[in-house]
């Protein structure tokens, strides 16, 4: 469920040679690094701001694309703020006749393999012999339909102005059934672990003792109230019978387990069998584009789509405890272009888009009251458990509580650019430049609901932990969260915070047709971008060189918005100078050199960057000395 649901246009990156791609996780061009592409629509940035590698989280429907443009490296001038990649897409316009179209894909689980080592005999008798095959529905439908805007006897657009609106729905729904989970047996919720005790230890081929000479059993529960040092070395003792008695268990840790639930299934591991669920999701993305003729010279276009993407996350688990996150996302693309063809030989564009993107992921509330009584954290959840489960002993293996979240996330993104394009002679000039502002605002909710952490240490024989046994180890997670110690201990305060960053950059380039062989392109960039910050100045750096006035010495946390200080400086100087060079050879092939370089200053340090030349041939054959 969630994101990656609905057919991409990222797939044309799997055609690229030199490229992968994996669906919102993956994109690397060229050996660049992953996820450091531009993606723009409508000539105008629409990169998630959130995860660069979730890319359709806030793109729009394939059927509303006319091209895919997708540039890989040696960009020309008027490109930049890219490196693996810079993708454009353009959006698909009406037309003087009206024209429509309709889709349907559709998947069963009539057509899926069986799940291996089931029976679905167990429970249709009629199945005997087949495997399960587990409820899944999916259907991604839609259409599109486009034309001259006509009103009867008010206006008509033919000619003039024209709609292109599109509309897709994915929806997938799947029943689960059959997963195991593993939950603490009935002895391990008294506190009885009697079962988990193991042989002795041996190290180094011999039986393990303590330094009180007794031996040291593999899963053996230890008293941390116990300990002490004998002879220098930290030991405790073990409780006997492996059980811990039960006027020593924690209260609020037998509350929590209170909620958890019980095993279905024999074993101390793979003991609970999930009853089915369903599970569903929901992309809507509707699209319309508008475009108006003014005059013979001057033309405005409007784009706007949103993708609007739901889902209860469901894992099988009802319970408070439970870590579901159900999913609501929307993102909104708006495009505003105007062209005014100036002269015959001279082109003005100017264009503004506005990205909104907003996600949403609470789990159920709860109140902590019932937990820790006024001791409460900073949000109605319930808190983060880590470490009570064992992959060979058992314990609790659900995750429990959410351990990193936020009530509401948005990514709103402004951009502008401007060109201009001259023709003359041989000589194609484009100049211009580009506006980035986007500010991420956040309700971050992670660590407020308290996450705790538990490990084996805390009901371990510390003089154990020192070695390392061949055949186990001693302590047990579970244990240890029923007497209620943990290991450590994470609070944060809900926290309100808008993080944001802008960049510009101008450029000029000329595209020289020398011949009608040899063609050349160079360009000159010029770029700046901030670094984030957070609007209140509450991003915070180390100070090694400022005195601490809690403990009087160096070394302190400082914060942008009282430091009376820049926490980083920009590079107030930065342009590449670009070149590229084409030679037709013949009618089926072209020799094609690109390179590129960036150099830039700061108060502190310069820094200076060359792309490595690229040979490139296209035609059925290279000719003899050309490396293709």
């Amino acid at each position: 469920a969630g994101l990656g649901n609905v057919r991409n246009p990222l797939q044309v990156v799997n055609l690229l040679p030199g490229a992968a791609f994996a669906n919102d996780n993956t994109l690397r061009i060229n050996g660049m690094p992953s996820s450091s592409q531009a993606i723009r629509i409508e000539g105008q940035d629409a990169t998630n701001g959130f995860w660069r590698q979730q890319n359709q989280i806030n793109q729009t429907a394939v059927d509303a694309i006319q091209e895919v443009a997708v540039q890989t490296s040696n960009f020309a001038a008027e490109y930049g703020q890219a490196g693996g990649g810079y993708f454009n897409y353009t959006m698909k316009s009406g037309t003087n006749q009206y024209h429509g179209t309709a889709f349907n894909y559709w998947q069963n689980e009539a057509f899926n393999a069986g799940l291996p080592f089931t029976d679905a005999g167990l429970s249709n008798s009629l199945r005997r012999g087949e495997h399960v095959r587990n409820s899944q529905r999916r259907f991604d439908f839609g259409g599109t339909f486009g034309g001259p805007v006509r009103i009867p006897k008010l206006y008509n657009g033919k000619e003039k102005t024209f709609f292109f609106f599109n509309y897709e729905q994915f929806r997938s729904k799947s029943l689960t059934t059959n997963v195991p989970s593993t939950v603490p047996t009935t002895a391990y919720r008294n506190g009885d672990f009697s079962a988990a005790l193991n042989p002795q230890l041996l190290l180094a081929g011999a039986a393990a003792t303590d330094p009180l000479g007794r031996p040291i059993f593999g899963n053996a529960i230890y008293d941390p109230n116990t300990q002490r040092s004998v002879n220098g070395l930290v030991v405790r003792d073990q409780f006997p019978g492996n059980i811990i008695p039960a006027t020593r268990l924690d209260p609020t840790a037998l509350k929590m387990q209170s909620i958890f639930p019980t095993a279905n299934a024999a074993g101390t591991v793979n003991n609970y069998i999930i009853p089915s669920y369903f599970n569903f999701a929901h992309t809507n993305i509707p699209s319309l584009k508008l475009d108006h003729n003014v005059s013979s010279k001057i033309k405005v276009s409007m784009f706007y789509s949103a993708n609007r993407q739901t889902s209860p996350s469901a894992n099988g688990f009802t319970q408070a405890f439970t870590s579901a996150e159900p999913l609501d996302v929307l993102s909104q693309t708006s495009r505003f272009n105007y062209d005014h063809s100036i002269t015959p030989t001279l082109l003005m564009h100017i264009g503004a888009g506005y990205l909104d993107t907003s996600r949403t992921d609470l789990p159920p509330t709860y109140d902590q009251s019932q937990l820790f009584g006024s001791q409460s954290f900073y949000v109605s959840q319930f808190p983060n458990l880590a470490g009570i489960s064992d992959p060979t002993k058992g314990g609790f293996a659900p995750a429990v509580g959410v351990g990193f979240g936020a009530a509401l996330q948005k990514d709103l993104k402004a951009t502008f650019n401007n060109s201009f394009t001259w023709v003359h002679g041989n000589h194609t000039y484009k100049f211009g430049g580009e506006a980035v502002f986007e500010g991420l605002p956040i309700q971050n909710t992670t660590r407020a609901n308290g996450q705790f952490g538990f490990a084996q240490a805390e009901t371990a024989q510390p003089f154990a932990t020192q070695n390392t046994y061949s055949n186990g180890a001693t302590g047990f997670g579970y244990a240890s969260f029923l007497l209620g110690n943990y290991n450590s201990l994470t609070v944060s305060q809900l926290t309100t915070s808008r993080l944001g960053n802008h960049s510009l950059g101008l450029y000029a380039q000329d595209t020289w047709k020398v011949s009608r062989k040899l063609t050349l392109d160079y360009g000159l960039r010029w770029d700046f971008a901030t670094l984030l910050s957070e609007q209140h100045g509450r991003m915070q750096d180390a100070a090694f060189n400022t005195i601490n006035p809690t403990i009087g010495r160096l070394g302190t946390v400082i914060y942008g918005g009282n430091c009376k200080c820049d926490l980083n400086s920009n590079y107030p100087l930065s342009f590449g100078p670009r070149l590229g060079i084409a030679y037709k050879l013949d009618d089926k092939t072209v020799l094609r050199f690109g390179s590129g370089l960036a150099y830039g200053t700061s108060p502190n340090n310069a820094f200076l960057t060359y792309s490595v030349p690229d040979f490139y041939v296209y035609g059925a054959q290279a000719p003899a000395g050309v490396p293709a």
